[in-house]
């Protein structure tokens, strides 16, 4: 079933939670993306965002309510480098304790 926009009024109340997650915010990027891309009208219904520690940050995201998807593409981007440079030091620890 469609529906215009004089049938944008919240029909749930939802609440909408991120866990936290660490270096798997990645996933919880994306799941806020394809909502933003998608996921307009479920978006409207919700009532409160929350989360822990990186699911914090996603859902202070959402929360927002930004139509721009370039604060979620630069935060995507730093979550990446952040993850590149973990695995790197854990890799070079591994290898100089060896």
């Amino acid at each position: 079933m469609d529906m215009d926009d004089s049938d944008m009024r919240p029909l749930l109340r939802i609440n909408l939670s991120f866990a936290g997650c660490g270096f798997l915010s990645v996933y919880h990027l994306g799941v806020a993306k394809a909502l933003m891309m998608n996921g307009r009208k479920f978006l409207m219904n919700v009532q409160r965002f929350a989360g822990a520690s990186a699911g914090a940050l996603v859902a202070a995201l959402l929360a927002l309510g930004d139509d721009d998807l370039q604060t979620l593409e630069v935060f995507l981007l730093l979550t990446h480098v952040c993850l590149v440079w973990y695995v790197f030091q854990t890799y070079y620890y591994l290898v100089m304790s060896g």
